[in-house]
């Protein structure tokens, strides 16, 4: 129990930088981040169709997204403000977790883009970053 308390007090939270949000929509999934046990960032969301709305972004490589800078062989975990049945996480075209559940982890061990693909109580969600081993 104690050990348990222990981990709770050190765990990573989501960032204390303001939320992303889909500019001009009234519907999107709740935000998603990515934390390496020391330091969390926001994922940028991806095409979605949540509730009532469906949005289309342009591909992951075409935008300018934000880098997160990693160790090669950190565990990384994607955390989502929602229970998943179905959470498939990729970094590049490799598929590097799958999961059902509010959360999916991996040991990093490749860079380039991260792509989230969640599907939830309020539909299908895909997230994006740019993974960076240093």
């Amino acid at each position: 129990m104690i050990l348990l308390a222990l981990l709770a007090a050190f765990a990573v939270g989501p960032p204390r930088a303001p939320a992303p949000h889909v500019a001009g929509v009234s519907v999107a999934p709740p935000p998603a981040w990515i934390d390496d046990g020391v330091r969390s960032e926001w994922l940028a969301f991806g095409s979605y169709c949540w509730q009532t709305q469906c949005v289309d972004f342009v591909p992951p490589s075409q935008r300018k997204l934000t880098a997160v800078p990693v160790r090669r062989g950190a565990r990384l975990t994607v955390h989502l403000r929602f229970r998943a049945s179905s959470l498939t996480v990729r970094v590049g075209t490799r598929k590097v977790a799958v999961s059902s559940g509010p959360s999916a982890s991996w040991r990093a061990s490749a860079g380039g883009i991260l792509n989230v693909d969640a599907r939830g109580p309020g539909g299908s969600a895909s997230y994006v970053a740019r993974i960076q081993l240093s």
